[in-house]
């Protein structure tokens, strides 16, 4: 999908904006929350307070190309709170739509918008330009950090070939890896990073074409299950043993064989596996002067390493076009023996929470606003987060 990267909300036609309810007076409000964002649709549900000709007026008038925000409105102080702002990608039915949610985690999902018209139907159109404004500069902003975080990982993959995305669970590390991952390998500045559907559609698509491959460390992976190993077969009644390769030796077999495409293999909970067992001698070669080069690749001073392998005797290098990346959660206990040697030839890269400010004051934690929703201890959990990220910010100055 092609996006006009100085200006994401110039659709032609005009696009509208829409202000769309999620909770549709239900009790467990953030499950449709949820389900919108994962499936990336929205969907219309009636309710008995709601001007039932104006909201079928409405869907009748909802193209694509139009933006829907998800909002709750609070009308007692007049304000309306931002939860999400999607693309309308196409219609499923009269009621249904097809959207491409914008990655909530770029910006603070919880702002306030005082003054403006409170937004307090099923849908509606937002017509206050003010508003209209605001949600527009949200969009730059979101897809300028994004594509500002992509450069400086890629910068840095260039270089090593080898990252580590570390941080707290639920700063969105799994995300950024699919992105990092399709910007590597797609190379297009014009493709919509920002938006999340975007970006987990097409990873999926370049998962099952193989140009990315995706592996899970834990405490009993080996050596035979990551490069090479024997494995029993039944044939003809009789078992035998073949030599089968792993996911590493076959991500690099492919990345050989395709010199001119870039491949990536993505490393989750990297910090969980036994590096010297699983990698076994191959750590070397994963260093990106110790590759063999492709040719795309025009670094120079190379000090290239080839083996062989010990069930297949097969003589084995790592390709320059391999980039690999790894997750890694730092509230795991098992980072603190992360080996030396995983640590020296990887750059580790953090995921930083997101604070929501009112102010200049930091008030609480996006990503706790995204996980407990509705539930009570949210503020309980932003009040500490706020204590602890106040006090630490003083002490650095």
């Amino acid at each position: 999908m092609e996006e006009n990267t100085n200006n994401l909300h110039n659709d032609k036609p005009h696009p509208n904006y829409w202000a769309a309810a999620y909770d549709f007076g239900q009790k467990n409000t953030e499950s449709n929350y949820e389900r919108f964002i994962k499936d990336g649709i929205w969907e219309y549900i009636r309710v008995k307070s709601g001007n039932k000709t104006a909201e079928i007026n409405a869907l009748n008038r909802i193209k694509k190309g139009d933006y829907i925000i998800l909002r709750i409105s609070v009308k007692k102080i007049k304000k309306t709170i931002i939860r999400a702002i999607g693309k309308v990608s196409g219609r499923i039915n009269s009621c249904s739509f097809k959207v491409q949610w914008s990655s909530s985690k770029l910006w603070k999902m919880y702002f306030s918008y005082e003054g403006y018209d409170v937004y307090d139907g099923t849908i509606e159109e937002i017509k206050n330009a003010k508003f209209i404004s605001e949600i527009n500069e949200i969009l730059r902003e979101n897809w300028e950090k994004k594509m500002k975080d992509l450069n400086k990982y890629i910068d840095i993959l260039g270089l090593k070939k080898n990252i580590i995305l570390q941080g707290a669970p639920g700063t969105g590390k799994t995300y950024s890896t699919a992105a990092i991952a399709l910007r590597i390998i797609n190379d297009e500045s014009k493709f919509d990073y920002s938006n999340h559907t975007t970006v987990m559609d097409e990873y999926q698509k370049k998962c099952k074409e193989g140009q990315i491959a995706f592996i899970t460390f834990h405490q009993s992976m080996d050596y035979e299950d990551f490069v090479e190993g024997i494995k029993p077969k039944v044939e003809n009644g009789n078992v035998v043993y073949n030599v089968e390769p792993g996911i590493f030796k076959q991500t690099c077999t492919s990345a050989k064989e395709n010199p001119k495409d870039n491949y990536v293999l993505i490393i989750d909970e990297i910090n969980r596996g036994n590096v010297a067992k699983i990698f076994g001698e191959l750590i070397t070669l994963i260093e990106s002067d110790k590759r063999v080069l492709v040719e795309n690749d025009d670094n120079a001073n190379q000090h290239t390493i080839i083996v062989k392998l010990p069930y297949s005797k097969e003589p084995f290098s790592v390709p320059s076009n391999l980039y690999i990346i790894g997750t890694m959660n730092t509230t795991d206990r098992s980072t603190g023996t992360l080996d030396y040697v995983l640590r020296r030839r990887f750059s580790f890269v953090p995921i930083l929470s997101t604070p929501v400010y009112e102010g200049d004051k930091v008030v609480g934690c996006e990503e706790l606003n995204n996980y407990y929703g509705d539930n009570p201890l949210k503020d309980k959990a932003n009040a500490l987060f706020a204590k602890v990220y106040n006090f630490l910010s003083k002490s650095r100055k």
